[in-house]
Protein backbone atom coordinates (compact mmCIF):
# COMPACT_ATOMS: atom_id res chain seq x y z
CA UNK A 1 0.00 0.00 0.00
CA UNK A 2 2.91 2.61 0.89
CA UNK A 3 3.54 2.38 -3.38
CA UNK A 4 -0.11 3.62 -3.53
CA UNK A 5 0.30 6.58 -1.31
CA UNK A 6 3.91 7.22 -2.28
CA UNK A 7 3.03 7.11 -5.78
CA UNK A 8 0.08 9.54 -5.69
CA UNK A 9 3.21 12.26 -4.45
CA UNK A 10 5.75 10.70 -6.81
CA UNK A 11 8.04 10.53 -3.53
CA UNK A 12 9.03 7.58 -4.55
CA UNK A 13 10.93 9.15 -7.53
CA UNK A 14 12.43 11.81 -5.27
CA UNK A 15 13.32 8.44 -3.12
CA UNK A 16 16.00 7.26 -6.40
CA UNK A 17 13.58 5.46 -8.24
CA UNK A 18 13.67 8.01 -11.02
CA UNK A 19 13.16 6.56 -14.54
CA UNK A 20 11.67 3.17 -12.63
CA UNK A 21 8.17 3.94 -13.42
CA UNK A 22 8.08 7.34 -14.89
CA UNK A 23 8.64 9.57 -17.85
CA UNK A 24 11.71 11.64 -16.65
CA UNK A 25 12.41 12.39 -20.58
CA UNK A 26 10.13 15.25 -20.22
CA UNK A 27 11.31 18.09 -17.99
CA UNK A 28 9.82 20.63 -15.87
CA UNK A 29 8.00 24.19 -18.03
CA UNK A 30 6.04 26.75 -17.94
CA UNK A 31 8.37 28.19 -14.81
CA UNK A 32 10.73 31.09 -16.40
CA UNK A 33 13.82 31.24 -14.78
CA UNK A 34 17.69 32.78 -16.66
CA UNK A 35 19.20 29.94 -18.13
CA UNK A 36 21.28 27.48 -16.22
CA UNK A 37 20.42 23.89 -15.18
CA UNK A 38 17.08 22.03 -14.93
CA UNK A 39 16.81 18.87 -12.95
CA UNK A 40 13.53 17.22 -13.66
CA UNK A 41 12.54 14.64 -11.09
CA UNK A 42 9.47 13.61 -12.72
CA UNK A 43 6.48 14.42 -14.89
CA UNK A 44 3.94 11.84 -14.98
CA UNK A 45 0.03 11.36 -15.52
CA UNK A 46 -1.48 8.60 -13.10
CA UNK A 47 -4.69 7.26 -12.40
CA UNK A 48 -5.71 4.76 -9.57
CA UNK A 49 -6.03 1.73 -11.97
CA UNK A 50 -2.64 2.56 -13.38
CA UNK A 51 -1.18 2.34 -9.57
CA UNK A 52 -3.63 -0.43 -8.52
CA UNK A 53 -2.51 -2.44 -11.82
CA UNK A 54 -0.41 -5.21 -10.08
CA UNK A 55 -2.70 -5.50 -7.12
CA UNK A 56 -5.50 -7.50 -9.13
CA UNK A 57 -5.67 -10.93 -6.88
CA UNK A 58 -6.57 -8.37 -4.34
CA UNK A 59 -8.68 -6.22 -5.51
CA UNK A 60 -12.21 -6.02 -7.38
CA UNK A 61 -14.00 -3.26 -9.56
CA UNK A 62 -17.49 -2.41 -9.31
CA UNK A 63 -17.73 0.10 -12.33
CA UNK A 64 -15.24 2.61 -11.35
CA UNK A 65 -15.65 2.01 -7.45
CA UNK A 66 -12.49 0.20 -5.92
CA UNK A 67 -12.74 -2.55 -3.01
CA UNK A 68 -10.18 -4.53 -1.49
CA UNK A 69 -11.29 -8.38 -1.35
CA UNK A 70 -10.08 -11.66 -0.38
CA UNK A 71 -12.38 -14.49 0.43
CA UNK A 72 -11.16 -18.22 1.87
CA UNK A 73 -14.08 -21.02 1.12
CA UNK A 74 -14.13 -23.88 3.56
CA UNK A 75 -10.99 -23.55 5.27
CA UNK A 76 -11.89 -25.08 8.45
CA UNK A 77 -14.83 -27.84 9.25
CA UNK A 78 -16.30 -29.49 12.25
CA UNK A 79 -17.63 -32.99 11.20
CA UNK A 80 -18.94 -36.51 12.97
CA UNK A 81 -15.78 -36.76 14.89
CA UNK A 82 -16.26 -33.36 16.48
CA UNK A 83 -20.36 -34.27 17.17
CA UNK A 84 -20.05 -37.97 18.03
CA UNK A 85 -16.83 -38.17 20.16
CA UNK A 86 -16.15 -41.28 21.18
CA UNK A 87 -13.73 -41.88 24.02
CA UNK A 88 -11.53 -45.17 24.52
CA UNK A 89 -13.43 -47.61 25.98
CA UNK A 90 -11.63 -50.71 27.94
CA UNK A 91 -11.96 -54.14 29.81
CA UNK A 92 -9.70 -54.15 32.35
CA UNK A 93 -8.13 -57.15 34.09
CA UNK A 94 -10.26 -59.79 33.06
CA UNK A 95 -9.96 -63.09 35.41
CA UNK A 96 -10.23 -66.83 34.33
CA UNK A 97 -8.17 -69.84 35.90
CA UNK A 98 -5.74 -72.20 33.83
CA UNK A 99 -7.29 -75.34 35.83
CA UNK A 100 -10.89 -75.14 33.79
CA UNK A 101 -8.86 -75.85 30.72
CA UNK A 102 -8.30 -79.28 32.09
CA UNK A 103 -12.21 -80.34 31.91
CA UNK A 104 -12.87 -77.91 28.77
CA UNK A 105 -11.03 -76.50 25.59
CA UNK A 106 -12.22 -72.61 26.51
CA UNK A 107 -13.42 -70.39 28.69
CA UNK A 108 -16.38 -68.19 27.60
CA UNK A 109 -16.86 -64.55 28.85
CA UNK A 110 -20.02 -61.80 27.71
CA UNK A 111 -19.41 -58.45 28.17
CA UNK A 112 -20.74 -55.13 27.14
CA UNK A 113 -17.99 -52.26 25.75
CA UNK A 114 -19.58 -49.04 26.55
CA UNK A 115 -18.52 -45.58 24.74
CA UNK A 116 -18.68 -42.42 26.26
CA UNK A 117 -20.69 -40.30 23.06
CA UNK A 118 -21.69 -37.20 24.79
CA UNK A 119 -25.12 -36.16 23.93
CA UNK A 120 -26.00 -38.99 21.46
CA UNK A 121 -27.13 -42.50 21.03
CA UNK A 122 -25.89 -44.18 18.47
CA UNK A 123 -27.01 -47.52 16.68
CA UNK A 124 -24.54 -48.13 14.00
CA UNK A 125 -21.04 -46.70 13.04
CA UNK A 126 -18.61 -47.21 10.60
CA UNK A 127 -15.33 -46.13 11.53
CA UNK A 128 -11.12 -47.21 11.84
CA UNK A 129 -10.19 -48.26 14.80
CA UNK A 130 -7.79 -50.30 17.08
CA UNK A 131 -8.23 -53.21 19.13
CA UNK A 132 -5.01 -53.83 21.66
CA UNK A 133 -5.07 -56.47 24.09
CA UNK A 134 -2.59 -57.25 26.92
CA UNK A 135 -2.05 -60.27 29.69
CA UNK A 136 -0.83 -60.88 32.91
CA UNK A 137 0.25 -63.72 35.01
CA UNK A 138 0.29 -66.50 32.29
CA UNK A 139 1.12 -69.82 32.93
CA UNK A 140 1.14 -70.46 28.62
CA UNK A 141 0.56 -68.04 25.81
CA UNK A 142 -2.88 -67.82 25.32
CA UNK A 143 -5.64 -67.41 21.94
CA UNK A 144 -7.98 -64.81 22.59
CA UNK A 145 -10.84 -64.42 20.54
CA UNK A 146 -13.22 -61.55 20.45
CA UNK A 147 -16.48 -61.33 18.52
CA UNK A 148 -19.38 -58.65 18.20
CA UNK A 149 -22.33 -57.10 16.07
CA UNK A 150 -20.97 -56.39 12.90
CA UNK A 151 -22.86 -54.55 9.75
CA UNK A 152 -20.28 -55.08 7.22
CA UNK A 153 -21.83 -56.87 3.66
CA UNK A 154 -22.28 -60.35 4.08
CA UNK A 155 -21.37 -60.48 7.83
CA UNK A 156 -23.69 -60.20 10.95
CA UNK A 157 -20.09 -61.12 13.17
CA UNK A 158 -16.74 -59.85 13.26
CA UNK A 159 -14.30 -62.12 14.69
CA UNK A 160 -10.96 -61.15 15.80
CA UNK A 161 -8.03 -63.78 16.76
CA UNK A 162 -5.24 -62.61 19.26
CA UNK A 163 -2.17 -64.34 20.83
CA UNK A 164 -0.75 -63.19 24.09
CA UNK A 165 1.69 -64.36 26.41
CA UNK A 166 2.34 -63.18 29.97
CA UNK A 167 3.25 -59.16 30.06
CA UNK A 168 2.51 -59.13 26.39
CA UNK A 169 1.09 -56.46 24.78
CA UNK A 170 -0.32 -56.31 20.78
CA UNK A 171 -3.03 -54.22 18.81
CA UNK A 172 -4.83 -54.76 15.62
CA UNK A 173 -5.93 -51.87 13.27
CA UNK A 174 -9.30 -52.15 11.17
CA UNK A 175 -10.76 -49.73 8.51
CA UNK A 176 -14.12 -48.86 7.22
CA UNK A 177 -16.09 -51.33 9.76
CA UNK A 178 -19.37 -51.03 10.43
CA UNK A 179 -19.91 -52.18 14.11
CA UNK A 180 -23.67 -52.14 15.58
CA UNK A 181 -23.68 -51.00 18.80
CA UNK A 182 -26.79 -51.13 21.39
CA UNK A 183 -27.28 -47.89 23.28
CA UNK A 184 -23.79 -46.82 22.83
CA UNK A 185 -22.89 -50.15 23.95
CA UNK A 186 -21.09 -53.14 22.26
CA UNK A 187 -21.93 -56.90 23.15
CA UNK A 188 -18.55 -58.37 22.84
CA UNK A 189 -18.20 -62.56 23.16
CA UNK A 190 -14.62 -63.42 24.56
CA UNK A 191 -13.37 -66.54 24.59
CA UNK A 192 -9.68 -67.74 26.02
CA UNK A 193 -7.99 -70.61 24.87
CA UNK A 194 -4.68 -72.17 25.47
CA UNK A 195 -2.34 -71.59 22.40
CA UNK A 196 -0.65 -75.34 23.12
CA UNK A 197 -2.08 -78.39 24.88
CA UNK A 198 -1.06 -80.01 27.32
CA UNK A 199 -1.95 -82.85 30.24
CA UNK A 200 -2.52 -80.46 32.95
CA UNK A 201 -2.68 -77.05 33.44
CA UNK A 202 -2.06 -75.42 37.01
CA UNK A 203 -4.56 -74.11 38.81
CA UNK A 204 -3.65 -70.22 38.92
CA UNK A 205 -5.25 -67.63 37.98
CA UNK A 206 -4.37 -64.80 34.41
CA UNK A 207 -5.84 -61.58 33.94
CA UNK A 208 -6.54 -59.98 30.28
CA UNK A 209 -7.15 -56.38 29.37
CA UNK A 210 -8.79 -55.02 26.02
CA UNK A 211 -9.33 -51.76 24.32
CA UNK A 212 -11.50 -49.95 21.66
CA UNK A 213 -9.46 -46.43 20.70
CA UNK A 214 -7.85 -44.49 17.83
CA UNK A 215 -11.53 -43.68 16.39
CA UNK A 216 -11.90 -42.46 13.19
CA UNK A 217 -15.85 -41.46 12.60
CA UNK A 218 -16.91 -42.30 8.71
CA UNK A 219 -20.48 -43.20 9.18
CA UNK A 220 -22.75 -42.60 12.06
CA UNK A 221 -26.66 -43.96 12.35
CA UNK A 222 -28.60 -42.43 15.66
CA UNK A 223 -29.88 -39.61 17.75
CA UNK A 224 -28.40 -36.49 18.82
CA UNK A 225 -29.73 -33.90 21.42
CA UNK A 226 -28.17 -30.50 22.20
CA UNK A 227 -24.44 -30.81 21.71
CA UNK A 228 -21.89 -28.43 22.29
CA UNK A 229 -18.81 -28.55 19.78
CA UNK A 230 -15.69 -26.60 21.11
CA UNK A 231 -14.25 -25.25 17.59
CA UNK A 232 -10.20 -25.11 17.37
CA UNK A 233 -8.58 -22.21 16.69
CA UNK A 234 -7.57 -21.55 13.07
CA UNK A 235 -5.45 -18.41 12.00
CA UNK A 236 -6.15 -17.01 8.43
CA UNK A 237 -3.66 -15.21 6.47
CA UNK A 238 -5.33 -11.38 5.86
CA UNK A 239 -3.25 -11.37 2.36
CA UNK A 240 -4.17 -7.54 2.31
CA UNK A 241 -0.49 -6.05 2.18
CA UNK A 242 -2.75 -3.33 0.14
CA UNK A 243 -3.84 -2.40 3.67
CA UNK A 244 -1.03 -3.07 6.32
CA UNK A 245 1.40 -0.03 5.20
CA UNK A 246 -1.67 2.57 4.86
CA UNK A 247 0.02 4.83 7.20
CA UNK A 248 -1.38 6.99 10.12
CA UNK A 249 -4.93 7.86 11.50
CA UNK A 250 -7.06 5.84 8.58
CA UNK A 251 -11.05 4.87 9.28
CA UNK A 252 -12.82 2.72 7.02
CA UNK A 253 -16.32 4.57 6.09
CA UNK A 254 -17.81 0.32 5.05
CA UNK A 255 -15.31 -2.61 5.70
CA UNK A 256 -17.02 -5.59 6.36
CA UNK A 257 -15.83 -9.07 7.30
CA UNK A 258 -18.14 -12.31 6.24
CA UNK A 259 -18.21 -15.47 7.92
CA UNK A 260 -19.45 -18.28 5.63
CA UNK A 261 -21.22 -21.22 6.64
CA UNK A 262 -21.82 -24.69 4.96
CA UNK A 263 -24.38 -26.82 6.65
CA UNK A 264 -24.24 -30.19 5.35
CA UNK A 265 -26.22 -31.27 8.58
CA UNK A 266 -30.18 -31.90 9.21
CA UNK A 267 -29.30 -29.61 12.68
CA UNK A 268 -29.34 -25.92 13.66
CA UNK A 269 -26.30 -24.75 14.66
CA UNK A 270 -25.62 -21.64 17.40
CA UNK A 271 -22.45 -19.97 16.66
CA UNK A 272 -20.49 -17.82 19.31
CA UNK A 273 -16.90 -16.87 17.35
CA UNK A 274 -14.35 -15.52 19.05
CA UNK A 275 -12.63 -13.57 16.31
CA UNK A 276 -8.95 -11.75 16.88
CA UNK A 277 -6.01 -10.12 14.81
CA UNK A 278 -2.97 -10.77 15.06
CA UNK A 279 -1.16 -6.98 14.41
CA UNK A 280 2.52 -6.24 13.03
CA UNK A 281 3.83 -5.37 15.87
CA UNK A 282 2.44 -9.39 18.33
CA UNK A 283 -0.49 -7.34 20.01
CA UNK A 284 -4.02 -8.89 19.12
CA UNK A 285 -7.18 -6.74 18.41
CA UNK A 286 -10.38 -7.91 19.15
CA UNK A 287 -13.77 -8.18 16.87
CA UNK A 288 -16.94 -8.65 18.70
CA UNK A 289 -19.63 -10.85 17.19
CA UNK A 290 -22.55 -11.66 18.53
CA UNK A 291 -24.45 -14.91 18.12
CA UNK A 292 -25.23 -16.44 14.89
CA UNK A 293 -27.88 -18.78 13.85
CA UNK A 294 -26.89 -21.09 11.31
CA UNK A 295 -29.95 -22.79 9.32
CA UNK A 296 -30.02 -26.51 8.55
CA UNK A 297 -29.63 -28.46 5.76
CA UNK A 298 -32.74 -29.21 3.81
CA UNK A 299 -34.07 -32.95 3.04
CA UNK A 300 -33.74 -32.32 -0.61
CA UNK A 301 -30.15 -30.64 -0.81
CA UNK A 302 -26.68 -31.59 -0.10
CA UNK A 303 -25.91 -28.25 1.76
CA UNK A 304 -26.96 -24.88 2.61
CA UNK A 305 -24.85 -21.92 2.58
CA UNK A 306 -25.19 -18.69 4.84
CA UNK A 307 -23.35 -15.72 4.96
CA UNK A 308 -22.72 -13.26 8.01
CA UNK A 309 -21.91 -9.90 7.59
CA UNK A 310 -19.95 -8.05 10.37
CA UNK A 311 -20.42 -4.37 9.36
CA UNK A 312 -19.85 -1.39 11.31
CA UNK A 313 -23.49 -1.42 12.34
CA UNK A 314 -23.09 -5.17 14.30
CA UNK A 315 -19.62 -5.19 15.54
CA UNK A 316 -16.05 -3.48 15.54
CA UNK A 317 -15.12 -4.21 12.60
CA UNK A 318 -14.58 -0.58 11.11
CA UNK A 319 -11.72 -0.55 14.21
CA UNK A 320 -10.77 -3.86 13.62
CA UNK A 321 -9.46 -2.92 9.71
CA UNK A 322 -8.35 0.48 10.23
CA UNK A 323 -5.71 -1.43 12.72
CA UNK A 324 -4.96 -3.72 9.59
CA UNK A 325 -4.19 -6.76 11.51
CA UNK A 326 -1.73 -9.44 9.29
CA UNK A 327 -4.07 -12.20 9.92
CA UNK A 328 -7.61 -13.38 11.31
CA UNK A 329 -7.57 -15.50 14.63
CA UNK A 330 -11.06 -17.84 14.20
CA UNK A 331 -11.99 -20.31 17.13
CA UNK A 332 -15.65 -20.31 19.11
CA UNK A 333 -18.53 -22.82 20.30
CA UNK A 334 -21.03 -24.49 18.58
CA UNK A 335 -24.09 -25.36 19.70
CA UNK A 336 -25.46 -28.29 17.30
CA UNK A 337 -29.51 -29.30 17.42
CA UNK A 338 -29.98 -26.32 20.02
CA UNK A 339 -32.98 -27.36 22.40
CA UNK A 340 -32.83 -30.79 21.19
CA UNK A 341 -35.14 -29.38 18.68
CA UNK A 342 -34.13 -32.10 15.81
CA UNK A 343 -35.50 -35.86 17.69
CA UNK A 344 -35.03 -37.88 14.43
CA UNK A 345 -32.81 -40.64 13.90
CA UNK A 346 -30.04 -39.44 11.43
CA UNK A 347 -27.30 -40.66 8.50
CA UNK A 348 -24.35 -38.69 9.03
CA UNK A 349 -21.15 -39.78 6.54
CA UNK A 350 -17.86 -37.93 6.54
CA UNK A 351 -18.58 -35.36 4.45
CA UNK A 352 -21.72 -33.92 6.32
CA UNK A 353 -20.44 -31.57 7.97
CA UNK A 354 -19.93 -27.77 9.32
CA UNK A 355 -17.49 -25.47 6.77
CA UNK A 356 -16.53 -22.11 7.88
CA UNK A 357 -14.70 -19.81 5.51
CA UNK A 358 -14.75 -15.88 5.62
CA UNK A 359 -14.17 -12.65 3.04
CA UNK A 360 -13.05 -9.37 3.79
CA UNK A 361 -14.54 -6.10 1.84
CA UNK A 362 -12.99 -3.00 2.04
CA UNK A 363 -14.35 -0.42 -0.50
CA UNK A 364 -11.94 2.18 -0.83
CA UNK A 365 -14.09 4.94 1.02
CA UNK A 366 -11.82 6.37 4.10
CA UNK A 367 -10.74 9.61 6.21
CA UNK A 368 -7.07 9.76 6.20
CA UNK A 369 -4.96 12.38 7.90
CA UNK A 370 -1.35 10.84 8.07
CA UNK A 371 2.68 11.16 8.42
CA UNK A 372 4.27 9.41 5.52
CA UNK A 373 7.97 8.00 6.59
CA UNK A 374 10.79 9.69 5.76
CA UNK A 375 12.15 9.52 2.10
CA UNK A 376 15.81 10.71 1.11
CA UNK A 377 17.20 11.88 -2.20
CA UNK A 378 20.78 10.83 -1.91
CA UNK A 379 22.50 14.11 -3.43
CA UNK A 380 26.01 12.70 -3.46
CA UNK A 381 25.51 11.78 -7.18
CA UNK A 382 24.08 15.08 -8.32
CA UNK A 383 27.08 16.64 -9.57
CA UNK A 384 26.12 19.99 -10.00
CA UNK A 385 24.10 20.17 -6.88
CA UNK A 386 27.62 21.93 -5.03
CA UNK A 387 27.60 24.37 -8.22
CA UNK A 388 24.48 26.00 -8.30
CA UNK A 389 24.38 29.46 -7.43
CA UNK A 390 20.61 30.44 -7.87
CA UNK A 391 17.83 27.89 -7.39
CA UNK A 392 13.86 27.57 -7.89
CA UNK A 393 12.13 24.08 -6.81
CA UNK A 394 8.84 23.32 -8.83
CA UNK A 395 5.99 21.22 -8.19
CA UNK A 396 2.89 21.67 -10.42
CA UNK A 397 0.42 18.99 -10.28
CA UNK A 398 -3.15 18.89 -11.85
CA UNK A 399 -5.08 16.91 -9.30
CA UNK A 400 -8.02 14.62 -9.38
CA UNK A 401 -7.46 12.45 -6.16
CA UNK A 402 -9.52 13.22 -2.86
CA UNK A 403 -6.15 13.65 -1.49
CA UNK A 404 -3.70 16.72 -0.55
CA UNK A 405 -0.14 16.29 0.30
CA UNK A 406 2.11 18.67 2.55
CA UNK A 407 6.06 18.43 3.06
CA UNK A 408 9.04 19.55 4.96
CA UNK A 409 11.93 19.54 2.88
CA UNK A 410 15.58 19.19 4.95
CA UNK A 411 18.53 19.56 3.53
CA UNK A 412 21.39 17.43 5.87
CA UNK A 413 24.80 18.10 6.38
CA UNK A 414 26.26 14.38 6.81
CA UNK A 415 29.48 16.06 8.12
CA UNK A 416 27.89 18.03 11.13
CA UNK A 417 24.65 15.64 11.17
CA UNK A 418 22.45 18.49 11.40
CA UNK A 419 19.26 19.98 9.22
CA UNK A 420 20.33 22.60 7.40
CA UNK A 421 17.28 24.17 6.26
CA UNK A 422 13.50 22.87 6.05
CA UNK A 423 11.51 24.39 3.86
CA UNK A 424 7.35 23.79 3.71
CA UNK A 425 6.10 22.80 0.72
CA UNK A 426 2.29 22.42 -1.22
CA UNK A 427 3.19 19.29 -3.27
CA UNK A 428 -0.44 18.62 -4.23
CA UNK A 429 -3.74 20.42 -2.77
CA UNK A 430 -7.04 17.96 -2.77
CA UNK A 431 -9.34 17.73 -5.31
CA UNK A 432 -13.02 19.09 -4.48
CA UNK A 433 -15.75 16.44 -4.01
CA UNK A 434 -19.38 16.43 -3.33
CA UNK A 435 -21.25 15.40 -0.53
CA UNK A 436 -20.75 11.64 -0.82
CA UNK A 437 -16.94 12.10 -1.22
CA UNK A 438 -16.92 11.44 -4.86
CA UNK A 439 -14.50 14.23 -7.14
CA UNK A 440 -16.30 16.67 -8.90
CA UNK A 441 -13.42 18.82 -9.99
CA UNK A 442 -9.86 18.53 -10.58
CA UNK A 443 -7.84 21.05 -9.05
CA UNK A 444 -4.50 22.96 -10.58
CA UNK A 445 -1.37 24.05 -8.45
CA UNK A 446 1.47 25.28 -8.88
CA UNK A 447 4.31 25.70 -5.78
CA UNK A 448 7.13 28.04 -6.84
CA UNK A 449 9.60 28.55 -4.15
CA UNK A 450 12.91 30.78 -5.02
CA UNK A 451 15.69 29.53 -2.63
CA UNK A 452 17.35 32.30 -0.71
CA UNK A 453 21.29 32.65 -1.05
CA UNK A 454 21.81 30.88 2.45
CA UNK A 455 19.25 28.11 1.15
CA UNK A 456 21.36 27.61 -1.52
CA UNK A 457 24.42 27.47 0.52
CA UNK A 458 23.08 25.12 2.47
CA UNK A 459 21.72 23.26 -0.63
CA UNK A 460 24.83 22.98 -2.20
CA UNK A 461 26.99 22.00 1.10
CA UNK A 462 24.21 19.06 1.82
CA UNK A 463 24.39 15.50 0.94
CA UNK A 464 20.39 14.85 1.45
CA UNK A 465 17.16 16.45 1.37
CA UNK A 466 15.18 14.40 3.64
CA UNK A 467 10.93 14.82 3.31
CA UNK A 468 8.73 14.44 5.79
CA UNK A 469 5.35 14.40 4.32
CA UNK A 470 1.88 14.37 5.30
CA UNK A 471 -1.37 13.60 3.91
CA UNK A 472 -4.77 14.47 4.47
CA UNK A 473 -8.01 13.46 2.71
CA UNK A 474 -10.37 16.29 1.12
CA UNK A 475 -12.61 18.02 3.47
CA UNK A 476 -11.34 16.17 6.20
CA UNK A 477 -12.25 18.57 8.74
CA UNK A 478 -15.67 18.47 8.14
CA UNK A 479 -15.48 14.49 8.27
CA UNK A 480 -16.13 13.70 4.81
CA UNK A 481 -14.77 10.27 3.65
CA UNK A 482 -13.52 10.38 0.14
CA UNK A 483 -13.65 7.63 -2.59
CA UNK A 484 -11.40 7.02 -4.90
CA UNK A 485 -11.81 5.54 -7.69
CA UNK A 486 -10.22 3.67 -10.55
CA UNK A 487 -10.53 6.37 -13.18
CA UNK A 488 -8.99 9.34 -10.40
CA UNK A 489 -6.31 10.97 -12.14
CA UNK A 490 -3.10 13.08 -10.93
CA UNK A 491 -0.67 14.76 -13.23
CA UNK A 492 2.11 15.77 -11.65
CA UNK A 493 5.99 17.23 -12.50
CA UNK A 494 9.00 18.06 -9.90
CA UNK A 495 11.94 19.85 -10.26
CA UNK A 496 14.66 22.48 -9.87
CA UNK A 497 15.76 25.01 -12.20
CA UNK A 498 18.86 27.17 -11.70
CA UNK A 499 22.11 28.88 -12.55
CA UNK A 500 25.43 26.98 -11.71
CA UNK A 501 29.20 28.18 -11.49
CA UNK A 502 31.96 25.82 -13.42
CA UNK A 503 34.92 25.57 -11.06
CA UNK A 504 38.04 24.92 -13.35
Amino acid sequence: MKKIWVSLLSLSLLAGCIGDEFDTDLIVDDVNVTSGVILPLAHTTVTMGDILSDQTDMIRYEDDNIIFFSEEDSVEYVGINDFFRLSEASLDNLPFSYGIFNIQDEVKIDRSISFNIPDATVKTVEMDYTISASASNLSDPILLTLTFPSANPGQTTKKISIELDSNQSTSQSFTNDRIELADNQLPLSISIAPKNKVDSYPYTTGYISIRFGDFDLKYVRGTMTENAVEMERNTYDLDFDVLEDIPGDVEFKDPRISLIFDNATPFIGLIIPELTGQLDDGAVTNLSSPVIELPACPDNQDRIRYIYELNRNNSGVTDFIAKTPTNLIYEGDLVLNPGASNKDEIELYADDRIYVGYGVEVPLDLKLNAMLDEEVIELDDIDVIEDITNARLVFTSENGFPLAAKADLEFYDDDTQQVLETIEVNVVKAAVVNSEGIVIEKVSHTEVIDLSDSQIKNLNKSEEIRIKASLQTSDYDNGTSVVFLKSNELTIKLGIKGQIVQNN
